[in-house]
């Protein structure tokens, strides 16, 4: 699975910069998302930070419904928006982020090449084993993790 992210707009009109987001949430071994991943235990589980790369990845524990309290105490502020809770183990995260381009051609879950980055605008998504696989062993080639 993929789960792809860029800054929030906070309730005060402040911008919360996608890095802190992933450093607290990554550190609590946590993700909310908007839509329901319907993931099983254990689904491996990439992150892509917009306009970075691939900054972790994990495996799914449990998914339950986001409540406010939840939301609040991991953000700092209230977004409603996000409705699951995905609860993480063996939460790996990368040294420096591992951008895809040069992984594209050889990305199946990508359907157009030239304008790949699409294939991350909606999120949670289902990538296939391989694929996950391929973009894993890059940043094992790279020394991301």
């Amino acid at each position: 699975m993929l789960l792809a992210f860029g800054d929030l707009a906070r309730p005060d009109g402040t911008v919360d910069r996608s890095e802190r987001i992933a450093d607290a949430l990554l550190g609590e071994g946590l993700w909310f998302t908007t839509l329901n991943p319907r993931a099983l235990t254990g689904t491996p589980t990439l992150f892509y930070r917009n306009g970075h790369g691939i900054i972790g990845h994990a495996k799914v524990r449990e998914i339950t419904t986001a409540t406010p309290r939840d939301v609040s105490v991991a953000l700092g502020y209230q977004a409603p928006f996000l409705r699951y809770t995905l609860h993480l183990s063996n939460v790996q995260r990368a040294a420096k982020p591992l951008a895809l381009g040069d992984l594209v051609d050889s990305l199946t879950f990508v359907s157009n090449k030239k304008y790949w980055g699409g294939s991350f605008r909606r999120t949670p998504r289902r990538i296939p084993m391989p694929d996950y696989d391929t973009i894993i062993a890059a940043g094992k080639r790279a020394g991301t993790w």
